[in-house]
C-alpha cells in the first residue's frame, strides 16, 4: 500500500499524490511535523515507488527531498511536478531546487537522444557554427512531440490558430552554436496569416550578450537575452538573427515550430518551412520527408 504524506508546516503545504499499481486510488494520512518524523517516511516512499509520482508544492527546501524525487524520474518512473514560482520571493532554495527539477527534465530529453537513431544534422551557410539537429523519422520526432505536449505550449497560441482539433508540432529539434561572426537576419515564416510559430528557449546556459537581434516595427535593431525557463514565441514577418558572439562551451536551444491542423494553409506553411529538416509531420499529422536545403531557420 503506498500512501499520499500530507506534511503541514507553518509555512508550506507539501501534498504528494504516490500511486501504485496495485491501488485505484492513494491512502491519504495527515503528518504534524512538530510531534513526529514526516521525513523519512516521505522520503522512503519516494525511493520505492516504481508507479508514477504526482507531486504539488507552494514551496520546497529539501534537497534530499528533491534528489530522490529525480533519481526516480532517471529510473524511469513517471514524474508530475505542479509548483509555484513565486514562492522563491520568500524562500530562496526553492528557486535553486525548482531549476534543478527542470534541469533533470532537460538532460532527460537530450540523453534520450542521444540513445535513438533517426537524428541528422544541418549546417545552414551563415557566418556561425550554427546546426540543427532534427529527427528524420517518426520515432525521433515522438521525443521532440513529448516535450512540446509536456510544456504545455499548446495552450498559450490555440486562441491565434484557425484549428479544426488541436495543435500540431510540425518539426522539433536543437539549435546547436557557440559562435557567430556576422549577423544573418532572416523570417521562419512569410505569409502563413500567422496560423504557424517558432518558438526558442535555451536548454543550456548562454553566454550574456550572446542572444537575438531582432527588427522592430520601426526598423530598429532590438535584442532579446535568452534565459532558462523562458521561451520566445513568433510568427510571420519576423526578422531576426544570432547576435555575433562567442562561447566557450556549445549553446544548445530547444525549438519547435507548430501551428495549425488544417491541411487549407500547408502550402503556405510548407513554403517555409520546407528545407529545415529531413522530415516534417503536416497538420493532418502524417509524416513526410523533404530535400534539406537549410536556406533558412532559428
Amino acid at each position: 500500500m503506498t500512501p499520499d504524506i500530507r506534511c503541514v508546516r507553518t509555512v508550506w503545504l507539501l501534498a504528494f499524490f504516490l500511486l501504485s499499481v496495485q491501488l485505484a486510488s492513494a491512502q491519504e494520512r495527515l503528518c504534524d511535523p512538530s510531534f513526529e518524523d514526516c521525513y523519512t517516511p516521505l522520503l522512503q516512499t519516494v525511493q520505492a515507488e516504481t508507479a508514477g509520482i504526482d507531486v504539488a508544492l507552494y514551496m520546497i527546501e529539501l534537497p534530499g527531498l528533491a534528489d530522490a524525487i529525480i533519481s526516480r524520474y532517471q529510473a524511469g518512473v513517471p514524474v508530475r511536478l505542479t509548483v509555484e514560482p513565486r514562492a522563491s520571493a520568500k524562500f530562496p532554495l526553492n528557486q535553486s531546487l525548482l531549476d534543478r527539477f527542470k534541469a533533470a527534465v532537460v538532460n532527460a530529453d537530450i540523453a534520450s537522444l542521444s540513445k535513438i537513431s533517426g537524428l541528422g544534422k544541418v549546417k545552414p551557410n551563415w557566418q556561425s557554427d550554427v546546426q540543427w539537429v532534427a529527427p528524420n523519422n517518426p520515432d525521433a520526432h515522438e521525443v521532440f512531440e513529448s516535450a512540446f505536449k509536456r510544456l504545455g505550449i499548446a495552450e498559450h497560441v490555440t486562441r491565434y490558430l484557425d484549428l479544426a482539433k488541436e495543435v500540431r508540432l510540425y518539426a522539433g529539434f536543437m539549435v546547436v552554436r557557440s559562435e557567430c561572426s556576422a549577423p544573418n537576419f532572416h523570417v521562419d515564416w512569410i505569409t502563413t496569416n500567422n496560423e504557424a510559430f517558432t518558438l526558442l528557449t535555451p536548454v543550456s546556459p548562454v553566454p550574456k550578450g550572446f542572444g537575438l537581434l531582432y527588427m522592430t516595427i520601426d526598423g530598429q535593431i532590438a535584442e532579446y537575452d535568452y534565459k532558462v525557463g523562458e521561451a520566445i514565441v513568433f510568427g510571420d514577418y519576423f526578422q531576426h538573427s544570432t547576435k555575433p558572439g562567442r562561447s566557450e562551451e556549445p549553446v544548445v536551444l530547444l525549438c519547435f515550430e507548430f501551428g495549425t491542423d488544417k491541411m487549407e494553409h500547408w502550402d503556405k506553411i510548407f513554403a517555409t518551412i520546407g528545407g529545415q529538416s529531413a522530415m516534417l509531420r503536416r497538420p493532418d499529422g502524417e509524416f513526410m520527408h523533404t530535400e534539406v536545403t537549410g536556406g533558412y531557420g532559428a
